[in-house]
């Protein structure tokens, strides 16, 4: 059984992981608000019928883009400590990494809709999204809702095995 000698940071670094992970999940309701927005203003009956203030959704993915790059490069500088974590450890940053990276590609796909929505709003006729395109990028976008969706239940299991792990003396 490994203990304290073997892992003299063992504390900290579960302390910080687990504080990533509570920053990951602070993004990931940020971003579920700007999608559920984002959904309502534009995805409704309604919003056939009422002007759709595209600036301000595109305002609001790219303020979201900006803040989920930044932690992507957080989540990135973990990985230098990473012969220095338990088993257990490693298998949670692998997991949480893994997990990010598809939200962060939901993310940047969902930022290149609402740019590309926001130009058509504005009149803009270079790189002019068709129907088509709109239709695609769409598809890709509910794609990886899933994917990340489906990289959170590992992510929930590894980190209640990480939040349990306990070294000894």
């Amino acid at each position: 059984m490994p203990t304290l000698d073997d892992y003299p940071l063992f504390e900290q670094f579960k302390s910080e992981l687990i504080d990533q992970a509570y920053q990951v999940n602070d993004l990931l309701g940020k971003y579920i608000k700007i999608h559920d927005h984002r959904l309502k203003a534009t995805g409704s009956l309604r919003s056939l019928f009422s002007k759709v203030d595209f600036e301000q959704i595109f305002n609001a993915v790219n303020d979201l883009y900006l803040e989920f790059d930044d932690k992507y490069r957080d989540v990135v500088a973990m990985r230098g400590d990473y012969s220095e974590y338990t088993k257990i450890q490693q298998s949670y940053l692998d997991c949480l990494e893994s997990y990010f990276e598809c939200l962060f590609d939901a993310v940047k796909l969902l930022h290149t809709i609402a740019s590309k929505q926001n130009d058509l709003s504005k009149g803009f006729t270079r790189g002019r999204l068709t129907l088509r395109e709109n239709m695609e990028l769409e598809s890709k976008y509910k794609e990886s809702i899933e994917k990340y969706m489906a990289r959170g239940t590992a992510l929930n299991t590894t980190f209640d095995r990480l939040s349990s792990e306990i070294i000894t003396n």
